[in-house]
């Protein structure tokens, strides 16, 4: 027996690759849903895989599958034993109710979600949006961009920094990149700045850097000692940085 903590399409997928093998399995999720964020909320990524339909598929198949108990809006509250022999309380955050798991390995698949920052003006403006956000609305055709002329994008917001995030999440530069080619094909005469400490596209994704270089997305460094402003007034949005080649 196994327990797989996430209901993401990386804990479904597991639990379907175990059970299909005979392995009773137990799928704890802490939501009241299986998807997890990529599933729950993106429609597609760049290189054309589709997170939303895909959770979909997986859902059906977990549910129908006769060695898989999914256990939703529960927690994992404490594991005790070895490896081969373990026992794990899990906690219903609905109604309290405990129940005991004997099983003999362990899968985390907690999965991840956008990160929250009040920097550079963050929730005070509608024009001012989270990558997510913003991949968002381009999907649902609510972003103005036929009227738009500028749009810049401050990429490593609170990464790789003291008393912040320690990390580079890694995911962020696609992200960028993705959505500013989106709308470069949709406005091309749309003028769009990425501000980045370090871009990170790794592997094949390296292509994709490439192509949006070649639709004319400017992409300007900048260092922790001279950070991007952001400034509200009138309702306007002003963005003052540095590029560091011209000074």
């Amino acid at each position: 027996t196994a327990l797989i903590v996430g209901g993401g399409p990386a804990g479904m997928h597991a639990s379907l690759s175990l059970a299909d093998r005979g392995v009773p399995v137990h799928l704890v999720e802490k939501s009241g849903e299986l998807g997890g964020y990529a599933g729950n909320n993106i429609e597609s990524t760049i290189d054309g895989l589709t997170p939303k339909k895909t959770a979909q598929e997986l859902k059906l198949k977990v549910f129908e599958h006769k060695n898989i108990e999914v256990h939703l809006n529960t927690v994992v509250e404490k594991t005790v034993g070895s490896l081969g022999k373990f026992e794990s309380k899990i906690v219903s955050t609905e109604d309290e109710a405990k129940q005991y798991l004997h099983h003999g390995a362990v899968i985390v698949a907690s999965g991840g979600q956008e990160g929250k920052t009040d920097e550079y003006c963050y929730g005070q403006s509608d024009r001012i949006l989270t990558q997510g956000q913003c991949k968002e609305a381009i999907t649902k055709g609510e972003l103005p961009l036929d009227d738009a002329q500028n749009i810049v994008m401050i990429q490593c917001v609170g990464s790789r920094e003291p008393a912040k995030r320690a990390y580079c999440s890694r995911i962020c530069c696609m992200w960028a990149i993705s959505n500013a080619i989106s709308i470069k094909e949709k406005n091309p005469d749309v003028r769009i700045f990425i501000l980045y400490r370090d871009i990170m596209t790794y592997g094949f994704n390296e292509q994709y850097y490439t192509k949006a270089r070649e639709l004319g997305i400017m992409f300007v460094n900048y260092s922790l000692d001279n950070k991007p402003v952001v400034e509200i007034e009138d309702g306007k949005t002003f963005v003052t940085f540095t590029e560091n080649i011209l000074n």
